[in-house]
């Protein structure tokens, strides 16, 4: 494994800097291989989720059915499964991620009520386009 495959990667690179060694010398200290001992704090990055959103989070969901609008809610749970990952809100609704898809999650879940309405007024300019397209 070779540190940039480390989930301090960018951290130790910085340091190297800082202590005096030029961007190249960092470079070739943080793109070796990792052997024996070399690093204690070696921690691989694709064993690491970074989920948009954490528990308590306030956010703002669009509902399409049954009427299309933007409720605030709270992150209440988040379930992760070896398949999904499933957020769970305050008001009781959920969300499923399969396969660490995240491309739908993010048309439907904003930080934002600003974020929201943005995107609910794009996917409608797309629909009133489609239809006077047909």
């Amino acid at each position: 494994m070779k540190c940039k495959d480390c989930l301090h990667y960018k951290v130790c690179r910085k340091w190297y800097i800082l202590t005096g060694h030029s961007a190249k010398e960092a470079d070739e200290i943080v793109g070796r291989e990792i052997t024996g001992g070399f690093c204690t704090d070696l921690s691989d990055k694709s064993m690491t989720i970074e989920l948009p959103c954490k528990v308590g989070d306030k956010v703002y969901v669009h509902y399409v059915s049954p009427s299309d609008e933007i409720k605030e809610t709270i992150v209440d749970k988040i379930i992760i499964h070896k398949e999904f990952t499933k957020i769970v809100f305050s008001n009781r609704s959920e969300f499923t991620i399969w396969d660490n898809d995240w491309s739908t999650y993010k048309k439907v879940v904003f930080r934002t009520r600003e974020e929201a309405e943005k995107a609910l007024e794009e996917t409608e300019n797309e629909s009133n386009q489609r239809r006077t397209s047909d």
